[in-house]
């Protein structure tokens, strides 16, 4: 079982947390990118803490940003007023963290009395992170049942028709092309965070959550492009 020492206490970690966590609900998502939450998650990067440890951290991560803020000292300190917070909200943040499985107890932190020994009785709960790194990659939804994504193929179909000097298309036929590249490029995501998580999340350890999605933006770019004469003479087929 490791064990983080420190004078006058013991941090006994009992959870391990995994490299990468791949979301499939965008809701998880979008808590992890909560202005009220994303400094928990940022601080425990560092590993378990204690509510108090994390409130002292939390606050600290959010005053540097407003230090940075093009404010003058006085909105400077009105705007930390607004956002500081104290341990009791941290706890309830925790706790409503922990029931989407994204937080968990990690371990207990003993204190050593006077005499040197382990005394259970003033133990603190550690939290920690259920992964190093979190990912939301696209769900396994059917983007053809999704209302908006019906809408979209004729417009859609007319800009790459006008923009390429093309017939207009088959909205069937584009909708089935858009369905197998989406549903690619989805497993590619998953393929190369699942293989290769342990390297994946030791090089994003310190990127915020706005730069991953610029990452996975970026990648499904890159490797559509890598694929496109995989998929250039069947989409053609949709515009004859």
């Amino acid at each position: 079982m490791p064990k983080k020492e420190k004078k006058g206490h013991e941090d006994l970690i009992t959870f391990k947390e995994e490299a990468v966590e791949i979301l499939e609900d965008k809701k998880l998502w979008d808590i992890i990118d909560d202005a009220r939450y994303e400094p928990i998650f940022v601080a425990l990067r560092e590993g378990p803490m204690t509510v108090k440890d994390l409130t002292t951290k939390y606050n600290q991560l959010n005053f540097e940003k407003i230090e940075k803020d093009d404010l003058t000292p006085q909105q400077k300190k009105t705007r930390m007023n607004e956002i500081q917070r104290v341990e009791k909200t941290i706890y309830k943040y925790l706790n409503e963290l922990q029931k989407k499985n994204l937080i968990v107890k990690a371990g207990k932190r003993i204190l050593i009395d006077e005499t040197g020994r382990l005394t259970q009785t003033a133990a603190e709960n550690l939290y920690g992170r259920t992964a190093k790194l979190y990912l939301f990659l696209g769900g396994k939804e059917d983007l053809l049942e999704i209302p908006d994504f019906k809408e979209s193929i004729p417009i859609l179909g007319k800009i790459i028709s006008l923009s390429n000097d093309l017939p207009e298309p088959s909205e069937a036929c584009l909708s089935k092309i858009i369905v197998k590249i989406y549903n690619i490029l989805n497993q590619e995501r998953r393929d190369i965070f699942q293989k290769h998580s342990e390297e994946l999340a030791e090089v994003s350890k310190n990127a915020s959550y706005g730069i991953m999605k610029n990452v996975i933006s970026g990648m499904d770019i890159l490797n559509a492009i890598l694929n496109a004469s995989e998929f250039e003479k069947e989409l053609k087929e949709c515009f004859k």
